[in-house]
């Protein structure tokens, strides 16, 4: 089996990073991207954390001591990125942007010449693998739009603060099970988000371009250095169209109106199916220009005091009708249980008291059966036997000598 060439950098288990205040100890990785991988780690009093590294792994390599090292031609670039994401993330904890839908983030610090953050560890299942655990069945309307309120309303208070996610895919928003088994999403991964000034101007001088293809819209490639809501709102309406169709989206430069017509199902209302197409027009200036807009355009309130909440309840990832724990867990249980109790059963029947001629004649006497006791009267094990005898006594008091002229006679 190949290995993710992004993984391959990767910490490896049980390694230990130090912020300076707290000692985390990787756990496992959870995903890798052209900018950082991302491990669950354990705090030293327990606490179970999300750790994202930055770590570009076309630009960099490790020694020995897992510590980062780049080529001096690349020195800038890393430096740069380093500073960036430290600033980034940084924001977001500074700014105490609390909301159940994103991800919080708890510490950021520099190690082993590179950076990290601690951020919230969302146990659950992402979007991508929900799909794919459920036979590839894309969400009907109403559990797609109760997935994407809370992630709309989420990517708004961002804007509102001036900070782009810049990576909102189905990958990156997860559903985790709260106590009443509702599901909650929770948009994660900001290794790309940008903030910028109140004049629109990055306040990052990264502008390497960070692109999922199929949820990036084109002018991201080219990087971004402007306030640019317009790129959220097109990964926003490529992952609920991900959601309606169950189908990665093709590239922003490739895909065409028909092609989002044609994915979409045939019973999705028109008001829907235009929101998305706005929504994920090419040109930016022809776009769905913020996302309360296209949250309008799909009938949807995302106010901040609106009834409905941050949860979804439309869904299901725990109990025994989810198909992602039966096909996770339950399945190879049950398989294992059938198969030991086949080979239980063998072994028993291989190894069960074997019945005695004696016994064999008893029950054919008791049943009359005729077949069976002709193939014991030439017996001598049996002939001694008091069934027998009295089976022989009692024909001699009639016409019949023996049992065998009785099975004859019969006969």
């Amino acid at each position: 089996m190949a290995v993710d060439k992004k993984l391959e950098n990767a910490l490896p288990e049980g390694f230990v990073v130090k912020s300076g205040k707290n000692i985390y100890r990787v756990v496992k990785v959870l995903g890798a991207g052209g900018f950082g991988i991302t491990y669950k780690v354990i705090r030293q009093d327990g606490v179970v954390f999300a750790m994202k590294e930055f770590f570009r792994n076309e630009l960099c390599e490790r020694d020995e001591a897992q510590t980062i090292s780049y080529l001096k031609s690349n020195k800038s670039t890393i430096e740069t990125g380093i500073e960036d994401f430290i600033t980034e993330a940084g924001r977001l904890n500074k700014q105490s942007i609390s909301h159940p839908n994103i991800v919080s983030i708890y510490e950021v610090f520099k190690a082993n010449n590179t950076a990290y953050y601690i951020m919230e560890y969302i146990a659950g299942v992402d979007l991508l693998h929900y799909i794919k655990n459920n036979g590839n069945k894309p969400l009907s309307l109403e559990q797609a739009i109760s997935v994407m309120r809370p992630i709309l309303q989420a990517t708004s208070l961002l804007h509102k603060n001036n900070i782009t996610h810049l990576d909102i895919k189905h990958e990156n928003i997860i559903l985790t099970k709260e106590d009443d088994n509702s599901l909650r999403p929770v948009l994660i991964d900001f290794g790309l988000s940008k903030h910028y000034d109140n004049k629109g101007k990055a306040t990052s001088t990264l502008t390497a371009a960070g692109c999922t293809d199929g949820f990036a819209p084109i002018e991201q490639y080219s990087g971004l250095t402007e306030f640019t809501p317009e790129a959220d709102v097109y990964a926003l309406g490529a992952t609920l169209l991900y959601l309606l169709s169950a189908k990665w989206p093709a590239k922003a430069s490739d895909i065409t109106t028909q092609q989002i017509v044609e994915a979409l199902p045939f019973d999705i209302p028109e008001d829907t199916r235009d929101a998305i197409l706005k929504a994920m027009r090419k040109d930016k200036g022809d776009r769905t220009s913020s996302v309360a807009l296209f949250a309008s355009h799909l009938g949807v309130d995302i106010d901040f005091q609106a009834g409905e909440g941050s949860v979804t309840h439309l869904l299901n990832i725990g109990g025994d009708t989810t198909p992602i724990k039966i096909n996770n867990f339950r399945k190879p249980l049950i398989y294992g249980v059938i198969a030991l109790a086949v080979i239980g059963g063998a072994i028993w029947i291989i190894n069960r008291p074997k019945p005695t001629p004696s016994e064999l004649l008893t029950e054919a006497i008791k049943n009359n059966d005729i077949e069976s006791l002709e193939k014991f009267v030439k017996l001598d094990s049996v002939r001694s036997y008091l069934p027998y005898r009295v089976f022989s006594l009692m024909f001699r008091k009639t016409s019949f000598k023996t049992p065998e002229i009785l099975i004859k006679t019969r006969a």
